[in-house]
């Protein structure tokens, strides 16, 4: 998200526009005991104490002798965990809420999709800072793979211990033992226990995870080593027959507790954590540009071009026809200058992070200062170059190298009037169009800003101006 008060525009190709403030959050009211609370709101609060009598009942406990030397060694130290008020445990909780408030108002019970997703402009804001390089947005993406991969390792541990559900004592999905018989545990004690068995099988493969994406162990020793999951999808679909089974099971309740929780974490947060954002000055992209070109001879109606003289009609045309080209421009035994070497890096290293962390960890390619339709090609030609999008002319349907989205920021008085202009002139570009069907939903995100355009033309002709370009 932008700073508070920033506003996010939405527009389906030329359609309806959307917009929505994001202001300081409300303090809201005072804390309030439980007791005073309507017994409907409470029951989120008090079903704890009802769901760890379900995990007893069908829990294996009592039904085999203990063997103390066969236990030994079986408790791991527990990690231990800052409760605080944090997105990860958060924002699960939040879905919750209103599943809940959805299934007391519907009689039916609700799943969500991911509504609300985390971002960040950390590691990837270039615009104004020429501390943030290649090196700064791999860090970042690395730190927050780490921190999300750490949660889940909580969780999993936490969710083995609780699932103790014998399946002597109830039916368990073919599904299930599948998962289950995929465990190398040699433990007689959970012999009977496939939830348990299948979540040993979950942490194994999520602590080569975390080995394989932060290049350093997460886990506390695993039981047995085990392959990595290569798309947050895959442990989340393990996930999911745990939780299916168990409403077959009628003990869906038990995964009130953690499990419904974690399915919801990882559909939100993947491998990821926050979508990083890139954003960069229209400016420099024109400067990398120009350099590129004049590197590679090229010409527009037989004339050497010197991209920086050029009309906009005729940077446009030249753009567009550089998106159509299968041959690179940039060449690796040139030289470039340390700015558009720099550019060239950051783009190559947010491409390499997606193949390695997931589409959903950099999605966005922010354009400050964007005046003209030329600025917002230019991003497309230097995703093209950077192994972020496959040139339009080999015809692949890999979709994971199908780009980012191409945002254009307008902030002066000037660049929010012709707002719109530009939007419907990118909007009518087929090549464009057909993009952003098939890359992005038939969405196109918009920003506004309110900062630069109220330096330039004061409170209330910023805010007046923001207003008409939202309209339009």
């Amino acid at each position: 998200m932008e700073a508070a008060g920033r506003t996010l525009v939405a527009a389906t190709d030329r359609g309806a526009i959307y917009s929505f403030e994001i202001n300081p959050p409300d303090p809201g009211p005072p804390l309030i005991k439980v007791a005073e609370k309507p017994a409907e709101d409470r029951a989120p609060l008090v079903r704890y104490p009802l769901l760890k009598d379900t995990q007893l009942w069908v829990g294996g406990l009592g039904l085999t002798k203990y063997d103390v030397q066969a236990s030994r060694g079986k408790l791991d130290p527990r990690w231990v965990k800052d409760e605080g008020d944090t997105f990860l445990e958060q924002i699960p909780r939040l879905y919750a809420e209103m599943e809940h408030t959805l299934a007391r108002h519907t009689g039916a019970a609700v799943r969500l999709p991911a509504l609300l997703r985390m971002g960040s402009w950390i590691g990837g804001d270039r615009d104004g800072n020429p501390n943030v390089n290649a090196a700064t947005l791999e860090q970042a993406l690395l730190r927050q793979a780490g921190a999300v991969l750490q949660h889940y390792l909580h969780e999993v541990k936490d969710l083995g211990t609780e699932l103790s559900i014998s399946q002597t004592l109830g039916t368990v999905s073919p599904e299930m033992l599948a998962l289950a018989a995929a465990s190398q545990d040699p433990s007689p004690h959970r012999a009977d226990e496939p939830y348990r068995r299948a979540c040993i099988h979950l942490y194994a493969r999520l602590a080569a995870t975390a080995q394989a994406l932060t290049d350093r162990p997460l886990a506390l020793r695993p039981t047995y080593p085990a392959p990595a999951y290569r798309l947050a999808a895959e442990f989340q679909a393990d996930l999911q027959t745990i939780a299916d089974s168990l409403a077959g099971h009628h003990s869906s309740l038990v995964g009130l507790l953690h499990l419904n929780g974690l399915i919801q974490a990882v559909s939100v947060f993947g491998f990821h954590l926050a979508t990083i954002d890139l954003r960069q000055s229209s400016d420099v992209h024109e400067r990398v540009l120009a350099e590129l070109f004049q590197a590679a001879g090229a010409s527009v109606n037989g004339q050497a071009v010197d991209y920086t003289t050029l009309s906009e009609e005729d940077r446009v045309a030249l753009l567009r026809r550089e998106i159509q080209e299968t041959r690179p421009l940039v060449s690796p035994w040139i030289n470039y200058s340390a700015e558009t070497e720099k550019e060239l890096a950051i783009l190559r290293a947010a491409a390499a992070g997606r193949r390695r962390y997931g589409q959903q960890a950099i999605q966005q390619a922010i354009v400050s200062h964007t005046e003209t339709l030329s600025d917002l090609l230019e991003v497309l030609v230097l995703q093209q170059e950077t192994g972020l999008i496959t040139p339009a002319s080999s015809h692949a349907t890999d979709q994971t190298d199908q780009g980012l989205m191409v945002v254009p920021l307008f902030e002066t008085i000037p660049d929010l009037e012709l707002g719109p202009e530009i939007m419907a002139a990118w909007l009518d570009l087929p090549e464009v169009a057909a993009r952003i069907r098939r890359t992005h939903g038939g969405i196109q995100e918009v920003m506004l800003g309110y900062s630069d355009s109220n330096k330039d033309g004061g409170f209330l002709t910023s805010n007046w101006t923001l207003y008409h370009a939202e309209r339009q």
